[in-house]
């Protein structure tokens, strides 16, 4: 009986080594793929690095999110959240101003609120983004219906957008577009690969940067244990894969 328990074990233990040898040879070429598109795979950044700079909230990561915005032009930061732009505007210009917590009149009933992210093109058209880590089901977004009066009261050109972690058919942005964080952080990733507007360098390895935190911290996405991460295959397949919505 103890021979026959120590053999079936000696099967597992080779099974799963051979699990683990499959699994790190995909995942050795997919990062050797985004090493040749991206110059550099976010998520190999290493995790004791990124985890000073931690995000511990919605605020935090709006703070990240900001960051990006800024060293991003209008065209790239509104094709990353699936956004038209006005005809005519000033699409390859980064923004001249991006505010946290930018105050309006209204947000939930009788109370005046605060925008999570706006960004002011040269333009004057703004970029308007609430951030959530939650199913938009389970998010406050009521609030949203106040900010649109708001928005459309002060008569400025805007596109708004709240970004979540999974929608259904019948979740709500109460006038603010619903986005999922993992399709926005994958057209991220198509619009660095691209160079988008010759994006410099320094700004593009801060994206880079700021892209592999958010992934990490958003999605949940890892490099190491890669055994327990199937998502993170699946993510970095459906990058490389080609012909996907965030391309």
């Amino acid at each position: 009986m103890t021979e026959s328990i120590l053999d079936g074990i000696r099967t597992l233990i080779a099974a799963y080594r051979v699990l683990e040898e499959g699994w790190n040879e995909q995942f050795e070429r997919l990062v050797e793929q985004s090493n040749k598109r991206l110059d550099c795979e976010p998520l190999l950044l290493p995790a004791t690095f990124t985890n000073l700079c931690a995000i511990e909230n919605e605020n935090a990561v709006s703070d990240v999110l900001a960051e990006m915005l800024r060293l991003l032009s209008k065209s790239a930061a509104f094709q990353s959240l699936d956004l038209t732009m006005n005809l005519g505007g000033d699409s390859d210009r980064c923004p001249r101003l991006v505010e946290r917590e930018w105050p309006v009149t209204e947000g939930h009933p009788n109370q005046s609120g605060r925008l999570d992210i706006t960004a002011v093109y040269r333009d004057e058209e703004r970029l308007v983004i609430e951030v959530k880590l939650g199913h938009a089901d389970k998010s406050d977004l009521a609030k949203n219906e106040g900010y649109t009066r708001s928005l459309n009261a002060s008569g400025v050109q805007y596109r708004a957008v709240a970004l979540v972690r999974g929608q259904s058919e019948a979740s709500c942005g109460y006038g603010f577009a619903l986005c999922d964080w993992r399709e926005v952080l994958l057209r991220f990733r198509g619009v660095i690969a691209r160079g988008y507007d010759d994006i410099p360098a320094h700004s593009r390895l801060a994206l880079l940067f700021l892209v592999g935190m958010l992934e990490r911290r958003v999605l949940g996405l890892r490099l190491e244990k890669r055994l327990a991460h199937r998502d993170t295959l699946e993510y970095l397949q459906e990058f490389h894969s080609g012909g996907t919505r965030h391309e």
